[in-house]
């Protein structure tokens, strides 16, 4: 079962300002103890049986100060937790969380305190146990877990494994910290080696090595190594979890293909410190970071979530939530959840924020969303171009051609280095707002800027069609005409069989109707700019054929019915 810390505020200001000092040994009839001697508090163990807590770590309590020389060791009696616990207001027979048993061990001056876990079952009793020196709570060693037909068999082990820890360690651990804060290092190396030796699995002097370590700033692989034994000792160590993730991350960062797993590595001991500290929402927003950066945002995106519930106004978490929200494309929540994380924090509307947003909308093709929160970010960022400039791509994807013309312009005088191509951008956009006056001026524009020939040239032949869709005169076809020639002029090899048909169908509907009118008028200035507009159609026809074949067909069929004649007004009226 997890050790899971549940910090109670109220029982820190209780434990220190509500009980002064513990009772005197004397006044409770209890032997004299020695006062150098180290003080151990037993705490309530934790159990889904309400009294089961209670007896066992009173068990447990009653077994070392039995078996330990109270010369050399003074067990904190009960009355003296109790009488604790009552000023505080507290019940005295509820297990405390990790981190007030802490503190309770503190008020009654305890060196180290007792926890443990214990079950019932059929076959009898069985109590997991860790004894922590009181100064830091995340000093821990692991006792085990032991099993008894009765609950006096079951403390009668663990007290026997508490006095080969404590005996084998607790006077080499202070020490080792001694030896290290006077410079003696060879020594305080040698007390660790006397105490891996006595006791194997000690951890509190590997913290002590560590600490060493650090101090010396070793290498990371030697480091990990004295990380790895404490893992060993104690796979829910959060001192080595932590600095596992640290020592992980400096050992990947020069290696960047990952190819030792230092980064999967990483992943998995983070994992591991979630089990041991569960409640810890700045952990699991580093986790989830970690696990969203390795891509594996499947896993990290219910963990995140389940966190921020637990944990609302968590800005950080919040903030993490909506990056992999975004990151997955999950639009149903990410514009709840983004809404809520500027309402808490206005600084976390930052350009970021608002190109996560309009990127997840326009990917699931909800265009209008997306123009609402990219007008939002032009609000709030004016002065960034291509605010205006994916506004307008916006605006036009929505048909709203006039507002994409204002947002490109204001683009382009935020920075004109922003707008690549911005008079042929600009015509494009004048075409669609219908001002084609506007555009075949951009379009000249753009060519005397040398701009991109092609993108120049191809908008050239689309406001010529657009011109040569809308004619219905002989003067809208002469400028639908006029802009063709222009555009075939300067339009390169991609767009020009399109240019040469458009020029040709042009040439053509403006001899048509010439030649039809040249039959009562009679005129040879009329018969030779018909046959002029003819023979261009006969040429330019032919060239567009593989951009429109079937109707250039149809049109070259058109022109040869009509050479005849045409051929017939220049003889007749031009003698």
């Amino acid at each position: 079962m997890a050790r899971t810390p549940r910090m109670m505020a109220t029982l820190a200001v209780a434990l220190f300002v509500g009980f002064g000092t513990t009772l005197p040994a004397q006044a409770q009839g209890h032997r004299n103890a020695n006062p150098n001697a180290p003080k151990l508090v037993v705490v309530i163990f934790k159990s889904s049986d309400k009294q089961l807590g209670p007896e066992a770590a009173e068990a447990v309590r009653n077994k070392i100060d039995g078996d330990v020389s109270y010369r050399s060791l003074w067990v904190v009696p009960k009355n003296d937790i109790n009488v604790t616990l009552e000023a505080s207001g507290y019940s005295t027979t509820d297990a405390l969380s990790s981190a007030d048993a802490n503190l309770l061990s503190k008020q009654l001056r305890g060196d180290e305190y007792l926890e443990g876990i214990v079950t019932k079952s059929a076959a009898g009793y069985s109590i997991e146990a860790w004894v922590v020196l009181t100064r830091d709570a995340q000093l821990v060693q692991p006792l085990g877990t032991f099993d008894g037909a009765k609950l006096d068999a079951a403390a009668d082990k663990v007290s026997r494994a508490y006095q080969d820890a404590h005996n084998k360690t607790f006077d080499l651990e202070k020490k080792c910290r001694q030896d290290d804060r006077e410079g003696k290092a060879a020594d305080a190396q040698k007390d660790i080696a006397d105490a891996i030796k006595a006791y194997p699995k000690t951890t509190w002097l590997r913290y002590c090595q560590l600490a060493m370590a650090r101090s010396a700033k070793k290498p990371a692989a030697e480091m990990l190594k004295i990380v790895d034994d404490i893992r060993a000792a104690d796979p829910k160590s959060k001192i080595a979890l932590k600095e596992a993730v640290a020592l992980y991350d400096e050992l990947g960062k020069d290696d960047a293909k990952d190819e030792k797993g230092y980064r999967t590595k990483n992943i998995e001991v983070l994992m591991a410190l979630r089990e041991a500290d569960p409640t810890n929402a700045a952990l699991i927003a580093q986790i989830g970071a970690e696990l969203a950066a390795s891509g594996k945002l499947d896993v990290a995106l219910p963990m995140v979530e389940k966190s921020v519930n637990e944990n609302p106004g968590d800005i950080n978490l919040v903030k993490l939530y909506f990056n992999i929200l975004a990151a997955t494309k999950n639009t149903k929540k990410l514009s709840s959840v983004g809404e809520e994380m500027v309402k808490m924090d206005t600084s976390a509307a930052d350009q970021a924020f608002f190109d996560k947003m309009v990127a997840a909308y326009a990917a699931d093709t909800n265009f209008a969303k997306a123009l609402e929160w990219q007008s939002k970010a032009t609000q709030k960022f004016p002065k960034v171009a291509g605010n205006w400039l994916f506004r307008s791509q916006i605006e036009k994807k929505l048909g709203q051609a006039g507002p994409s013309m204002a947002s490109l312009r204001r683009a382009y005088e935020v920075d004109p280095k922003a707008v690549e191509n911005a008079h042929a951008q600009f015509a494009g956009a004048y075409k669609d707002a219908g001002q084609i006056d506007s555009a075949l001026a951009e379009v000249r524009a753009s060519k005397a800027a040398n701009e991109d020939k092609t993108l120049t040239g191809g908008m050239a032949v689309a406001i010529g069609d657009a011109l040569r869709k809308t004619a219905k005169t002989p003067e809208e076809w002469l400028n639908a005409y006029n802009e063709l020639s222009y555009a075939d002029s300067i339009v390169t090899a991609v767009y020009k069989p399109q240019a040469k048909f458009l020029l040709g169908l042009a040439a053509y509907s403006l001899a048509a109707p010439l030649i039809q009118e040249n039959q009562t008028k009679k005129s040879c200035e009329q018969a030779k700019k018909a046959a002029a507009y003819l023979l261009e159609a006969q040429i330019n026809l032919p060239a567009g054929g593989a951009f429109a074949p079937e109707p250039t067909k149809q049109l070259l069929s058109a022109v040869a019915q009509y050479g005849p004649a045409s051929d017939s007004h220049v003889k007749a009226f031009c003698k």
